[in-house]
């Protein structure tokens, strides 16, 4: 740095004028200033010098030469001159350093504060994501990343992962994968007819456009059925081969919260196919306020069976079929036929799957035409039947799991009155 005006370097790492003046030390180093030169801007200059360490600083009065009375007065004001504004300069050093450690201090204190807010926040989406609001709880933790853009996304990941266990990233793909499912059950564009009875099921298929061996199935209904029961027949999937034969085993291989479960099955498709197993990650979500639905949205993993997870016994000598993203279940509560009555469900799902074969379209429309209606009934058959006795396996689950099935009771009565949980 070079030295400030009226000085020059000299040995030592002094700065100094010329000998027999005012001098300023300062520790090891020295600062010397001819006093006939010893002006505000020199003065000011040289005390700053000085006083950059921090230390206390001394002057001393020097006057050699032929300088004489004037020298020696110039020298006595500088000395004064060079004391106030050492003093100046050092106290302004001091406020600085204190300004700097208070800032730190509150930088500090405000870290603190983030990462209070930000476990605060993430309790939250860990408890909507439980409640079946995924797609709130995501907003949410959106909103917050927002307000505060010097939060990184990869703190917010690792901070979830740590605290809950949760993969952000994963369930950002699940919630893509229920709004995939909801288009496809919204739009029937593309879609060939196979069946439509009136106030029974409404039938229609396609081919891909996935792969060359991706079918698609698309069926609509109204089930005399509160959406609570047709919710239990879906997710107790354990009791499923109890009144669907064509499903002839399950596995629950893994629940991660009430309504996201990885399974398993064997089922028995009519020739060409014979025995397919399938694995299917399912995930729900209560999508009242924004769609006027309950969602499932189920597909095969897309790395295949978790490394963590033990897979049932023969898994790898079996012929899986992969379901594909976009299958969906959508329902829709109805109010009743008749003042008093039971709520109704109105039913969409939508299943592709990929045989992993070529099958010509016509021999798909034939087995189509025999497994849906089949499957139909089935259900038909249980909500007839099953959920009178309060002995039953599903009635006694819906008992057992008040903490979703009463829930979403309560939830379906303030949607049916006008009144949806706001988001």
């Amino acid at each position: 740095m070079p030295p400030p005006p009226g000085l020059e370097d000299g040995p030592a790492g002094a700065l100094v004028a010329s000998a027999g003046a005012l001098a300023l030390e300062e520790d090891d180093a020295l600062v010397q200033l001819k006093a006939e030169e010893a002006n505000d801007a020199a003065v000011d200059a040289a005390a700053a010098a000085a006083a950059r360490s921090g230390s206390d600083l001394r002057v001393l009065v020097a006057p050699t030469g032929g300088g004489g009375a004037p020298a020696a007065a110039a020298a006595a004001a500088a000395t004064s001159a060079a004391v106030a504004s050492a003093g100046a300069v050092t106290a302004a050093a001091a406020a600085a350093a204190g300004r700097q450690q208070q800032e730190e201090k509150q930088a500090g204190e405000g870290a603190g504060d983030l990462d209070a807010e930000l476990d605060a926040a993430i309790d939250q989406f860990q408890q909507l994501y439980h409640d079946a609001y995924l797609g709130r709880g995501l907003q949410h933790l959106d909103e917050f990343a927002s307000a505060h853009p010097g939060l990184s996304a990869s703190k917010l990941s690792d901070r979830l992962r740590a605290r809950h266990g949760l993969d952000l990233a994963l369930l950002r793909r699940r919630s893509e994968l229920v709004a995939m499912g909801l288009r496809e059950c919204a739009n029937d564009e593309g879609w060939r007819l196979i069946q439509d009875v009136p106030g029974g099921l409404r039938l229609l298929y396609r081919h891909g456009p996935q792969t060359e061996t991706a079918h698609c199935f698309k069926a609509a209904c109204e089930l005399d059925c509160e959406l609570p029961e047709l919710l239990s027949m879906a997710r107790e999937f354990d009791l499923v081969p109890t009144w669907n034969s064509y499903i002839t085993q399950t596995d629950i291989l893994q629940i991660t919260s009430l309504v996201e479960l990885l399974v398993y099955a064997s089922v028995w498709i009519p020739w060409p196919f014979a025995h397919r197993d399938v694995l299917i990650q399912a995930v729900g979500m209560d999508m009242l306020a924004e769609d006027g639905s309950v969602a499932i949205s189920f597909a095969s993993p897309e790395a295949g069976m978790p490394e963590d997870v033990e897979p049932p016994a023969g898994y790898e000598g079996r012929t899986h079929v992969q379901i594909l993203p976009g299958s969906c279940l959508r329902m829709v509560p109805l109010p009743p036929k008749s003042p008093g009555g039971k709520t109704r469900t109105g039913v969409v799902v939508v299943t592709m799957l990929d045989s992993g074969a070529w099958v010509p379209e016509a021999i798909i429309t034939f087995v189509l035409s025999v497994f849906a209606p089949f499957f139909y009934t089935a259900v038909r058959n249980v909500i007839d039947s099953a959920f009178d006795d309060p002995s039953s396996p599903l009635p006694q689950r819906i008992a057992g799991r008040g903490e979703l099935y009463g829930v979403m009771a309560e939830r379906i009565v303030h949607f049916l009155s006008g009144k949806p949980d706001e988001p």
